[in-house]
């Protein structure tokens, strides 16, 4: 009976050592499992995250080229610069009412090189102020064509008072006058610089200060035009 009942407690032990192995062995198993499938988890979510990253990185690369196309069409469509004056000049003229087909006359006539006269022409006038005027106050270009007078803003002397000339440091407005009427002004700061068309000649005048006080100078020229 002693040996039966040895041999039963060895069975049991047996029994329960395999019971536990079996255990442990499911129960790792399924750990196993756990992790394996967080793994894989984590390695879908890694394929997915790079996908993603690549798939932002193309929005990016198209979305700077996109960029880059807008910029550039805008430099060629937008004028700036010397485009946009020249443009906006255009538009003033037809509003102006001149047409469209005498303006496009004109700029495919211009020449690339421009054919002046050599010889420039200078005169000198006595620029009026609110409280000085004189009788030498112009001075006439091509035969009489073209007068030039202007008026400036009268010099002060220490204690205030308007002397009988014109400050050189202040604005001037000089008046260009044309035979058929018409009248240009140029304002602002000497020297200045004004063009106009008279004719089938194009007159380009400089005007400066003068040596002698009170006086401004002319300097005009001509070119062909268109």
């Amino acid at each position: 009976m002693r040996v039966v009942r040895w041999v039963l407690v060895l069975v049991g032990v047996g029994i329960a050592a395999v019971v536990a192995y079996q255990t442990g062995r499911a129960q790792n198993q399924a750990e196993l499992d756990r992790l394996s499938g967080e793994v894989t988890d984590l390695e879908r979510r890694i394929v997915d995250a790079r996908e993603a990253a690549l798939k932002a990185r193309e929005r990016e690369r198209a979305a700077r080229e996109r960029a880059h196309a807008i910029a550039k069409r805008y430099e060629r469509d937008v004028p700036t610069g010397d485009r946009r004056e020249l443009l906006g000049l255009i538009d003033r003229r037809l509003d102006d009412g001149v047409g469209v087909a005498r303006l496009r006359f004109v700029l495919a006539e211009v020449q690339p090189r421009e054919d002046c006269a050599e010889a420039v022409e200078t005169k000198r006038f006595l620029l009026t102020t609110p409280v000085a005027v004189s009788r030498d106050n112009s001075v006439t270009f091509g035969d009489g064509r073209i007068t030039v007078t202007g008026q400036g803003t009268a010099a002060r002397d220490d204690g205030g008072r308007p002397e009988a000339w014109f400050d050189p440091a202040q604005p001037v407005s000089i008046r260009f006058l044309k035979l058929d009427g018409a009248v240009r002004l140029a304002e602002g700061m000497l020297p200045l610089t004004h063009r106009l068309v008279d004719g089938e000649r194009e007159w380009r005048f400089r005007v400066r200060p003068h040596a002698e006080r009170g006086f401004v100078e002319v300097a005009a020229q001509t070119c062909a035009y268109p």
